[in-house]
């Protein structure tokens, strides 16, 4: 009985903290202290992160600026900004939130799929502690999906 009541406890522990979801076939999870709340979404504490595929290179720099910019309810434009990686530049779109949430935004496309990457911080007194949670996440993220085969 008690190794049965060990083995549910490990069996319990290890579905709570997983965070693994597939997308596309391949397992993706975000970064430590992160839960799923839905489908290719985990949030920690008030931070989020959502994932999103297509199959198809819809990647286009100059629209991507484009639509960041546009103004949006709820959204402030800050920045849409070149990243270079991969020999390829890309921008991040940035963003804040009228909840307090700085958003950065990022389109990559790799193995034949266009991948959105929503990271969310909340800025709290702190921006640059929320830019640099937002961005290590999608660091975190795009680096992920680099790996995926």
């Amino acid at each position: 009985m008690k190794k049965y009541i060990i083995f549910l406890f490990i069996i319990t522990s290890v579905s709570i903290c997983s965070q693994e979801q597939k997308i596309n076939g391949f397992p993706i999870n975000a970064p430590i202290g992160f839960e799923n709340f839905g489908d290719l979404q985990w949030r920690k504490d008030n931070d989020f992160i959502l994932l999103q595929s297509i199959k198809a290179n819809t990647v286009d720099n100059e629209s991507f600026k484009k639509y960041c910019a546009e103004p949006n309810r709820g959204l402030k434009f800050l920045e849409c900004s070149p990243i270079t990686f991969n020999d390829k530049e890309h921008y991040i779109c940035v963003q804040e939130s009228d909840t307090g949430l700085l958003m950065v935004t990022l389109l990559v496309y790799y193995n034949s799929y266009t991948y959105t990457i929503i990271s969310g911080a909340e800025i709290n007194e702190d921006y640059e502690d929320a830019a640099n949670r937002a961005m290590y996440n999608l660091g975190y993220m795009n680096t992920k999906l680099s790996l995926l085969e």
